[in-house]
């Protein structure tokens, strides 16, 4: 992954299926529920202003690779991480 500033580069989402965390509690094989914020694609974790916008949240888009705005597409009352590594509520 490039740096720059000795920051993160967030790129896309990984490989389908890549990992534990790809399906959010009580989904179903092949539903994900989770997403990543488009304002921050393929930006540096220090060029993003709201440290406290969540990069990746729990969605109602249960789509593989899934992304968007979390208010339109965060699952009310989900959750999401945060640039500086901290959990917010949707």
């Amino acid at each position: 992954m490039p740096t720059h500033r000795r920051s993160t580069y967030l790129v896309s989402w990984p490989a389908r299926g890549a990992g534990p965390y790809t399906r959010a509690a009580g989904g179903k094989p092949g539903e994900y529920g989770f997403a990543m914020n488009d304002a921050a694609s393929e930006k540096y974790i220090d060029d993003i202003k709201d440290k406290k916008a969540p990069l990746i949240f729990q969605s109602t888009d249960a789509s593989w690779n899934a992304h968007g705005d979390p208010a339109k597409i965060g699952r009310p009352g989900g959750i999401g991480i945060a640039a500086d590594g901290s959990t917010v509520k949707l």
